[in-house]
């Protein structure tokens, strides 16, 4: 990579776009020491499943949480517009990134109904797949990169379904998976599960269309597509890319306040991104779904 100042002497667009370049290098770099100073510090419970510096403009990963190859039950979830690996799946300073946290109280929550219901012989796992180059804000309208058009979200889910179709393959037994998206995440797992039949339920969060309008595309079956949408998220409103299938083909996570059969007081969520909160409704559902027992609070 040429230095700044050899760049001064270049043709102006060449320059333009090697100071992008080196930009974009700079940042993954980064990013790669973020994520080696984050599992330097771990207990070992974290696992880095997938590492790509190459294939797009940002750093790709994704993270286990838990025995993905041993689970009972495994959650993969795909982050939406603005996820990066630093900030999504880890922090500056060692600690673990937004997403994660998200998946962890879904797998907290899971773990305590197991418990609950004396099921202590199951075990449950997540993986955070930030797999494709996730919109930017400053990307959001004039690139193929724009959360208003599908490019990346189709290029993301052909990738997806691939690593959907061998976390199964490699699993030492039958998991009961789960594809679960958030916001443009949710399209990306969309268009995932147009390519591969693994996944056994499909939660979408807060989400502006899963490319298709019924489930039959999805290879999902009836009753097994579970829909959040938040009041105040206008991202779940506009059902941009393919609509979303009917919720009398799947149900509806609960967003409002509720108390569990356990006595449990839950709270609301609001906007686009209260979904994975400990302590709220949302989060006691997707804990439901991920051990087999679908929607418990009944939207």
């Amino acid at each position: 990579m040429r230095s700044p100042r050899l760049l001064r002497n270049c043709d102006p667009v060449y320059a333009k776009r090697a100071r992008q370049e080196l930009h974009r290098l700079e940042r993954k770099r980064e990013e790669l020491e973020q994520l080696r100073e984050t599992f330097k510090n771990d207990s070992g419970r974290h696992t880095l499943v997938l590492l790509d510096a190459t294939s797009g403009d940002h750093l790709q990963a994704a993270v286990a949480i838990g025995e993905v190859d041993e689970a009972d039950h495994i959650v993969v979830h795909t982050p939406g517009m603005t996820s990066l690996v630093n900030d999504s799946l880890v922090r500056e300073g060692g600690s673990w990134g937004k997403d994660v946290d998200a998946m962890q109280h879904v797998l907290d929550e899971a773990d305590r109904q197991l418990i609950d219901q004396n099921r202590i012989d199951e075990d449950v796992a997540a993986v955070v797949w930030l797999g494709y180059d996730a919109p930017q804000w400053g990307e959001a309208v004039f690139t193929d990169h724009s959360v208003a058009l599908s490019d990346q979200a189709e290029a993301g889910g052909e990738r997806l379904a691939g690593f959907l179709d061998s976390l199964q393959s490699t699993h030492n037994g039958d998991p009961h998976l789960v594809a679960s998206g958030h916001s443009y995440g949710s399209s990306v797992t969309g268009y995932a599960l147009q390519e591969t039949a693994a996944p056994h339920e499909f939660n979408a969060l807060g989400s502006p269309g899963v490319s298709a309008n019924h489930v039959g595309p999805l290879h999902i079956i009836p009753g097994k597509f579970n829909v959040a949408s938040a009041p105040g998220d206008g991202v779940a409103a506009i059902a941009r890319f393919g609509g979303q299938p009917p919720v009398n083909e799947g149900h509806r996570i609960g967003t409002g306040g509720w108390t569990s059969p356990e006595g449990i007081d839950y709270s609301p969520s609001y906007g686009h991104s209260q979904y994975f909160d400990a302590g709220h409704t949302s989060t006691y559902d997707q804990g439901s779904i991920l051990i087999g027992n679908g929607v418990a609070s009944g939207g």
